[in-house]
C-alpha cells in the first residue's frame, strides 16, 4: 500500500554507497532524496517535471524483490570452544 515507507526502510538498512553504485546516482541525505534522484534518472516525472517519487518506489521495490538490491547482515561472532 505504501512503497514509499517501505522503500525507506529498504535505504536505511542498505549501505548508501552500493545503493548509489547500483542506481548510479549521487550522494543522498534521506530516502526522500534517494527517491527524488531514482525517479529523475528513471524519468518517473509527473507535471512539471515533479518527481514521481511513488513510482520511483514501486521501481526499487520491484528491484528488492528480484535481487538487484543486496543486503545482508554480518554474522553474530560465536564462541569456538
Amino acid at each position: 500500500e505504501d512503497p514509499e515507507g517501505a522503500v525507506e526502510g529498504i535505504v536505511r538498512r542498505c549501505n548508501a554507497e552500493k545503493l548509489m553504485e547500483i542506481y548510479e546516482i549521487a550522494h543522498y541525505d534521506s530516502p526522500s532524496e534517494f527517491l527524488r534522484l531514482i525517479a529523475a534518472k528513471r524519468g518517473c516525472l509527473g507535471p512539471h517535471g515533479v518527481p514521481d517519487k511513488k513510482r520511483a518506489a514501486r521501481g526499487v521495490l520491484q528491484d528488492w524483490n528480484s535481487g538487484k538490491v543486496p543486503f545482508f547482515t554480518v554474522p553474530p561472532e560465536t564462541d569456538s570452544r
